[in-house]
């Protein structure tokens, strides 16, 4: 917890830590109360971390009301951002908003296209990704790049599970082919 504290102070983002724990850790459950009994510890470890992220961002806001810097934090309309993107109208962030698809050189993309190779655990791994994207689009300027440094790691992690999922399913496959009779 003192580590984690100190990771409080640095990036908020660091919630991000305590919910992918727990989605990678949890252990599945036909119903609510198996659930409850098999991840009790786990799920009163991540609300004590909730808790203590949530009481360091009152903290933190009110330590640091009225500071010059809020505006950088602030997010700069998304929304517009995004809408110019089929378009490609300029926009004050970038020449040509398309270009923002090339964010991460594109690697985004391994693992949407080899979804169904990947194992669980990566997939759970993504969704604490795609929750990060949603509290950014939020709560961040997406303009930083920094703001997606945490999500270098989900997104080369995904790529390269899916990468090796798909290579399986075409060693597996090529194997099957090579046991078939010869006509």
């Amino acid at each position: 917890y003192p580590v984690f504290m100190l990771a409080l102070l640095n990036r908020e983002s660091a919630c991000f830590i305590s919910l992918a724990g727990f989605l990678l850790a949890a252990i599945p459950s036909k119903t609510a109360s198996g659930f409850l009994n098999q991840n009790r510890s786990l799920l009163l470890h991540t609300l004590a971390q909730t808790l203590l992220w949530v009481a360091s961002r009152i903290f933190l806001s009110y330590a640091f009301r009225g500071n010059p810097g809020e505006f950088f934090e602030a997010p700069h309309s998304m929304i517009a951002f995004l809408s110019q993107i089929p378009s490609a109208s300029p926009h004050w962030a970038m020449e040509n908003p398309r270009w923002f698809l090339t964010i991460f050189a594109g690697i985004w993309i391994i693992p949407l296209l080899n979804f169904k190779h990947l194992n669980q655990p990566t997939k759970r791994l993504l969704w604490v990704g795609i929750i990060y994207l949603a509290a950014l689009f939020f709560r961040s300027n997406m303009m930083e790049v920094r703001v997606y440094n945490e999500l270098n790691v989900i997104l080369y992690a995904t790529a390269i599970s899916g990468a090796c999922g798909f290579q399986q399913s075409l060693s597996s496959s090529s194997k099957r082919l090579n046991k078939l009779p010869i006509s």
